[in-house]
């Protein structure tokens, strides 16, 4: 696993962080490598070489090259140095949860085995962002020009989480002082950092897979994208996990999943690790491991496997697993699912980065504009259905003979309702958000069903779903459930069928293309309804965003929802993207309120809001955060009001059934 994130505390904070993990009281909370004589931080990266460095991380070097000094002469290496400069980045690299229990519970050799496995992976991963130009600086006039820089890089060895389990993993921080080729220093762009994330990841894991192996160790999947010692008991791994049952349980509370849910909450249940020194520890986690029968002894077994024959990794079956995820992907992204592959076929980041080269000469796989790429089979798919729905749309096979009655729909939803009513087997309604598509859908139901049609729905979500057809009136299920059905023959669609999709911009391009199958067989009428700037298909695709261009399409943009013409007006900036215009709105009107820091902010906002809420309607007074940490945080503050106020019991508020919202 790899995280990173941006640090913008002391350069002395942040080494005390990164040397021994301090706690509030600023004591060293994990000292394994000053019990042992180790080196606490050692120099990596090209650009570090160039300074001078090397070897062990000295204070005064780190704390200078923190602040965008250089770490001898203390002159200032970039603009802005000083106290205001950001530090860096930390990339931190983590073991596999059955690595870091072997190497916390062995004997030292055993254990050293593993740290030199795990060490060369980091470094090697590290390498793999220098060999494809990670790092990157800018320089011109408002920073125009961008060229690639050599990194110095600052590597520091932990081996316990927040919850005292063994965790071995680095912490890899990036100065924000990177070497130019003219020997001038500069600040980093690190975008090209967070989206070689995920590949970075992969290609440690493959290389430390690739080291374990040939220390000894089987290796199996333990996930999709990751991998476990495979003679160690899964319930010690569960027994050792007490950081992932806490964000399991956080994230079982808030209704969340995936990768991005899982690092909020992180951040939510993160606190300080506890003082312990390296041979409590390691006893403590013997006895523990006993229950489960795991001695010393057991942990030395496994080291006893002859090294395995590398597994065959064909080209095909990664470029077939990565575009059933993704319509187009960057090199990036395959050489995430190659290292995911080579970890248990074997063979390391080497193999992995020879897979990458010859992949890109296979003959499925098409350039694109902009360094991205695609599959023969993706084109062809993207191309025979988007030919279909062209079709389709030039069918004129379902007039509305039925007279509209007289609705109150604004000239504009007039207009939108003759082009989905037209006899066109295909259309297409684009839409903002909260203008009126659901009321109009309603209105064309009646159209349509006055004229002898069946009107039926689908959405990529049951939640959606269930708002189309208490909005409109329109049966709705789920597109999964309805090509299952479909498919099986349990349900079928006749050529008096009028089928609305709704979202269907979240449709992936294999899910849409059997849609149009389904739909053109049957000689039914697809009405496609959505937003291509909304949401991106979960799978892989952009069809709806082609058919719309392609075929023509009826666009809502008035604002039906906000009644007051300003507050219509601020939310028409916000949907062309026009910040700006919407936040001097709200200003001018007296209803923009700003606070010296996110924290004052939060407590102003559960303040007004407890001030103004209405305990018999829980669900008019609502507070809104930019991110799932932030909507935690409010509910916490609020829950914490309520329990002042005597207000709470159980964790559920008294006074109103629903509780606070966020």
């Amino acid at each position: 696993m790899l995280s990173i994130s941006a640090r913008h505390a002391s350069a002395g904070g942040i080494r005390a962080y990164l040397e021994g993990e301090r706690d509030g009281a600023n004591h060293a909370v994990e000292d394994y490598y000053t019990q042992e004589g180790r080196a606490s931080g050692r120099w990596l990266g090209s650009g570090a070489i160039a300074l001078g460095l090397a070897d062990e991380v000295g204070e005064h070097a780190f704390d200078r090259l923190a602040a965008g000094f250089h770490p001898q002469t203390g002159e200032a290496l970039v603009q802005r140095a000083g106290e205001n400069h950001r530090s860096g980045w930390d990339l931190t690299f983590s073991a596999p949860k059955s690595v870091s229990i072997v190497w916390g519970l062995a004997d030292r050799e055993q254990r050293d085995a593993i740290e030199q496995a795990h060490t060369q992976a980091v470094e090697r991963a590290l390498g793999l962002a220098e060999r494809e130009r990670l790092f990157v600086t800018r320089r011109g006039k408002d920073g125009i020009e961008r060229e690639t820089a050599a990194p110095v890089i600052a590597t520091y060895v932990h081996g316990t989480s927040r919850e005292a389990d063994p965790q071995l993993h680095t912490h890899a921080f990036v100065m924000n002082v990177a070497a130019r080729h003219d020997g001038s220093h500069g600040t980093l762009e690190t975008k090209p950092l967070y989206t070689w994330k995920m590949a970075l990841g992969a290609a440690y894991r493959a290389e430390l897979a690739h080291g374990l192996r040939e220390r000894g160790y089987a290796v199996e999947a333990d996930s999709k994208a990751s991998f476990r010692l495979s003679e160690m008991p899964r319930e010690v791994d569960r027994h050792f996990s007490k950081r992932r049952v806490q964000i399991e349980a956080a994230m079982a509370e808030r209704g969340t999943s995936g990768a991005r849910a899982a690092e909020i909450a992180a951040l939510e249940t993160r606190r300080p690790k506890e003082a312990a020194t390296a041979a409590t520890l390691r006893e403590h986690w013997r006895e523990e491991a006993l229950a489960y029968g795991v001695t010393v002894e057991r942990l030395a077994d496994l080291t006893r496997h002859a090294t395995p024959e590398l597994e065959a990794v064909a080209t095909r079956t990664v470029i077939d697993r990565l575009s059933h995820q993704q319509s187009t992907f960057t090199q990036a992204d395959l050489t995430r699912a190659a290292a995911e592959h080579v970890q248990l076929a074997g063979g390391g980041l080497a193999r992995t980065e020879a897979f990458v080269r010859e992949a890109m000469k296979d003959a499925e796989i098409v350039a694109l504009a902009g360094e991205r790429y695609t599959t023969r089979e993706m084109l062809q798919i993207e191309g025979d259905a988007l030919a279909r729905a062209q079709q389709m749309a030039k069918q004129a096979a379902y007039p509305v003979e039925a007279t509209l009655r007289d609705h109150t729909l604004s000239d504009e939803q007039r207009a939108a309702l003759n082009h989905i009513t037209a006899p066109s087997r295909l259309s297409v309604l684009e839409g903002l958000a909260g203008t009126g598509k659901s009321h109009l859908l309603g209105v064309a139901r009646e159209a349509w069903e006055a004229s002898g049609y069946e009107v039926r729905a689908a959405a990529l979500a049951g939640k959606a779903a269930s708002g189309l057809q208490s909005g409109s009136g329109i049966r709705a299920q789920t597109l999964h459930s309805l090509l299952n059905d479909l498919g099986r023959g349990r349900d079928h669609l006749t050529d008096r069928t009028v089928l609305v999709v709704d979202e269907a911009g979240m449709v992936g391009s294999r899910q849409f293309a059997r849609l149009l199958d389904e739909a053109d067989r049957a000689r039914a009428k697809l009405v496609l309804v959505g937003d291509a700037n909304q949401l991106q298909p979960i799978e892989a695709g952009q069809l709806f965003e082609r058919i719309s261009g392609e075929v023509g399409h009826a666009r809502l943009t008035e604002i039906q929802r906000q009644r007051d013409v300003a507050d219509r007006a601020m939310v028409q900036a916000l949907a062309v993207g026009d910040a700006r215009s919407a936040l001097d709105s709200l200003q001018a009107r007296g209803r923009l309120h700003a606070q010296p820091d996110r924290e004052q902010a939060m407590r102003q906002l559960v303040r007004d809001w407890s001030a103004t809420r209405d305990a018999r309607l829980p669900g008019q007074d609502v507070m809104l955060g930019a991110t799932r940490a932030d909507t935690a945080e409010l509910n916490r503050l609020a829950r914490d009001g309520l329990h002042e106020r005597g207000a709470l019991h159980r964790g559920r508020v008294i006074e109103a059934a629903h509780g606070p919202m966020a």
